[in-house]
């Protein structure tokens, strides 16, 4: 029987499990276990040993605004001292650095100039704020953070393989978590308290799993699985042929934030070099230009798109769907994007890039490369077991009071902001409230 048993070895459930040092916990993971960092869970650390969203997502960040947090169950206040512990803690540094760097400065400068209605606004970066080498193409630029990764499996604090499937239910509290191992022998976990730290679908399998096999409470069911939030994304390929763009070891420095007709976007100037492959399919619809001119000249901007948790419902899981036979278990990986939220982006699409091109692409100084413009994710799902409807103003489960959830599925929706640092903040506020 332990006090306390971690679900999810990610960075939240690392952070936890930090956190938690000395005290009896198991801390259990199923996801990625040779990926798992093992070293400190400073964020300049958390590199896997592929390329995962993870690895992009906690190199840049960007805190929320007051307002996309104006829901979450804290004073803004002690929203500000989680987000300011959390800069201090996880070793987080702004890219000004960067950007006022000779190789980066006039660059920025020139953005500014061409895009003046807003400032431009710096990320925070968790990987080491430098420039790093010159990258000709993006295959130089990958193996580059390849050599960089860490060797990981060498500390102590490190998860038990464990792939949970679904909590036994006694009295109205979460006695077990019962799953298998990484030989698929059958198991069961005894803890007092859980603490939900998987990504999103994980969560939300668990908890449907739970909650089909034991009836514990009909309406919240319903509610488990809806009103997800996730960033769309559209990508924009140019040349700045007035400006020199330099190749810096992130992926992004710099952004603003829009919002037009309700419609609330952000631009991402990303400085990653171009891959070959569409370098060879652009120099054969533009002739006129050169491999050198897409090494010096080329920038990706990126327009990150809100989409509120109102409009979305962005995941109809199988379960929901009845691909699944009843009473039958379902892994984190059966979903599938609704027909509903395409049509909710077909309509800010059109708006977009409309908007885009006629009024803050600067097109006199650019060539525009793109001759389609596909939605893509970038991979941040939200929602799903969020606060108030299925969660406490502590984060743990109002049907089972025991059992906390620290992971994005909690939050209502992630805004224009990477979610990596408010569900850190959750976990704070989870861990406050853990006696």
């Amino acid at each position: 029987m332990y006090d306390i048993c971690v679900i999810g070895g990610g960075l939240v459930g690392k952070y936890i499990a930090s956190k938690l040092q000395g005290k009896n916990i198991a801390w259990v993971s199923s996801e990625y276990p040779t990926f798992t960092s093992t070293q400190s869970y400073q964020l300049a650390q958390y590199l896997g040993r592929k390329d995962t969203w993870q690895e992009k997502a906690f190199g840049i960040i960007s805190w929320p605004e007051d307002d996309d947090m104006s829901y979450f169950p804290v004073t803004l206040k002690k929203w500000q001292r989680y987000c300011d512990e959390l800069r201090e803690e996880l070793n987080i540094k702004s890219l000004r650095e960067i950007g006022a760097s000779p190789s980066c400065s006039s660059a920025i400068d020139y953005l500014q100039k061409q895009f003046s209605r807003e400032p431009l606004r710096y990320f925070e970066s968790a990987h080491q704020t430098f420039s790093g080498p010159d990258f000709e193409f993006r295959e130089a630029y990958g193996e580059y953070w390849m050599k960089q990764k860490p060797q990981w499996d060498f500390l102590k604090l490190k998860p038990k393989y464990f792939h949970a499937e679904s909590f036994f239910i006694d009295r109205g509290k979460a006695t077990s978590i019962h799953g298998y191992d990484d030989k698929g022998r059958r198991g069961v976990i005894y803890a007092k308290k859980f603490i939900v730290a998987a990504h999103t679908p994980g969560s939300i399998a668990l908890l449907q799993n739970t909650y089909d096999g034991f009836r514990v409470n009909e309406q919240t069911r319903d509610l488990i699985g809806r009103g997800f939030s996730e960033h769309p994304q559209l990508s924009f390929g140019f040349l700045s042929l007035k400006q020199d763009i330099p190749r810096t070891s992130l992926p992004a420095i710099c952004y603003q934030d829009y919002e037009v007709e309700g419609v609330r976007f952000r631009l991402e100037f990303h400085f990653t070099p171009p891959r070959k492959d569409l370098v060879e399919l652009c120099l054969k619809r533009f002739p006129q230009y050169t491999a050198d001119h897409f090494v010096k000249h080329f920038i990706r901007i990126a327009a990150v798109v809100h989409i509120p948790n109102i409009r979305s419902h962005r995941l109809y899981f199988l379960i929901q769907s009845g691909s699944l036979e009843k009473g039958q278990l379902w892994d984190n990986s059966s979903y599938k994007i609704s027909s509903f939220f395409y049509k909710s982006l077909d309509i800010h699409k059109k708006f977009l890039v409309d908007y885009l091109q006629k009024e803050i692409f600067p097109t006199q100084d650019f060539v525009l490369l793109n001759e389609h413009f596909p939605w893509y994710f970038a991979g941040h799902v939200s929602g799903g077991a969020a606060y108030p409807d299925v969660l406490d103003e502590r984060f743990f489960l109002h049907d089972l009071p025991n059992v906390a959830i620290a992971s994005a599925a909690a939050l209502a929706t992630n805004g224009l902001f990477n979610p990596a640092m408010p569900v850190l903040a959750c976990a704070k506020h989870v861990l406050s409230h853990i006696h």
